[in-house]
């Protein structure tokens, strides 16, 4: 049990653990503290004020009695202490928490370790108080209790970036003419984004004039090349490229959009 605040203390910052009680002639603010697991042995309250007691950005269990003004950001949960029975009072963290039982100081990074639970007295505290000597991650912003703006401040938890989605491959045309002579040359080239190995490759292609749909298969060794003999007469040759990637049938231009449209002149 911490003893009642003389009248000269105006106010309390980052303590924690601990009851409190303050005088009938004393003017307190507490902020950024922890107050839980204890009575005052007067009241038998956790926080007890027969005065002006000011609490804000605190944790605070219930049990708290006399003239007290609750301010913003104040918690009533439990503050989740490394281990009370060797008065570790520092807060468990998933991002990181300093273990005093290792003999090393917190610049040393074998002086941390991670916990399964997350203290909510992490990241807390009043945004206007100063965190900056807390180590990173801090989520900037001050601890509630003894650790807040020290070296020793558990780490805020950072989730790691979610898995990109693995690219689908696809098979792309990168060369295509958009019109020929009569019995001209149309050259299509391709490529298999993600630079996977096509299984196999054929160009499909028909025309205006007649749309039986006709195909040659090329070699599966890149760079991937097919020429084909445009017609005798005018018309539109129509084509695409059907490739097949991990398993999976693709096309350029991808059904249902139009295919390729070569005009013979």
């Amino acid at each position: 049990m911490s003893p009642p605040l003389p009248s000269s203390v105006k106010s309390v910052q980052s303590v924690i653990a601990f009851s409190f009680y303050s005088m009938s002639d004393s003017k307190t603010t507490m902020v950024n503290c922890i107050v839980w697991g204890n009575t005052t042995k007067l009241t038998g309250s956790q926080l007890f004020s027969n005065a002006t007691l000011n609490v804000s950005y605190c944790d605070v269990q219930a049990g708290s009695a006399g003239s007290i003004t609750w301010g913003p950001g104040n918690l009533e949960k439990d503050p989740q202490f490394a281990n009370v029975g060797t008065d570790d009072y520092h807060l468990k963290s998933v991002g990181g928490r300093y273990d005093p039982s290792t003999g090393l100081p917190p610049s040393n990074a074998n002086a941390w370790v991670t916990d399964g639970v997350h203290s909510p007295g992490i990241d807390a505290g009043d945004p206007k108080s100063g965190y900056s000597v807390e180590p990173a991650p801090n989520g900037g912003r001050i601890n509630l209790g003894f650790e807040g703006n020290t070296a020793e401040a558990s780490k805020a938890y950072v989730p790691p970036a979610p898995a990109l989605p693995s690219p689908e491959p696809q098979v792309a045309i990168t060369s295509c003419p958009t019109e020929v002579k009569r019995r001209g040359t149309i050259t299509v080239r391709w490529t298999t984004v993600m630079g996977a190995p096509a299984e196999f490759n054929r160009v499909e292609w028909w025309t205006s004039a007649d749309p039986t749909v006709r195909s040659t298969a090329h070699d599966v060794v890149p760079p991937y090349e097919a020429s084909l003999k445009a017609p005798a007469r005018k018309c539109t040759v129509y084509l695409r490229v059907h490739a097949k990637v991990d398993g999976e049938s693709l096309y350029d231009p991808k059904e249902p959009d139009p295919p390729r449209a070569v005009t013979v002149k």
